[in-house]
């Protein structure tokens, strides 16, 4: 799996409670043309894009609870959660959630957010291209 810099949420961010990813990505402003119609917002278009969260380090595991969340502002101060998956981090590195990014992306600014408690571990995060799964 290749994460690109800057389409990357978290790179070996600690958790140990909740937060917010380190990185938001801004997928700029959508405008009108000089035709006066409005764009309608499509990343990815022609592909399904995949957010993979992957633990790199663990102290103390428990629940992680992923949210993908979109905002007009960068303060994330009116967030609207997109999508939400969730895993049980082990005692071993290696335990990874991966989700689509929906086709229901209207705003500027997009990031993840972190729910856990009683937790003490590291993750990478990011919108990756492919996905290889040995399961």
């Amino acid at each position: 799996m290749i994460f690109d810099a800057e389409n990357r949420f978290s790179h070996d961010q600690a958790i140990t409670g909740d937060a917010a990813s380190e990185n938001l990505i801004d997928l700029g402003v959508a405008g009108t043309p000089a035709n006066g119609n409005a764009l309608v917002r499509n990343i990815g278009k022609g592909e399904t894009l995949r957010v993979v969260v992957s633990v790199t380090d663990v102290t103390t595991g428990g629940a992680l609870q992923v949210d993908l969340e979109q905002d007009t502002t960068d303060a994330f101060s009116s967030a609207t959660v997109l999508a939400s998956e969730s895993v049980t981090v082990g005692s071993d590195p290696g335990d990874e959630i991966m989700f689509y990014i929906p086709d229901t992306v209207t705003e500027q600014y997009i990031r993840l957010n972190y729910t856990a408690s009683s937790v003490n571990f590291k993750l990478d995060a990011g919108i990756v291209g492919g996905y290889q799964s040995n399961s």
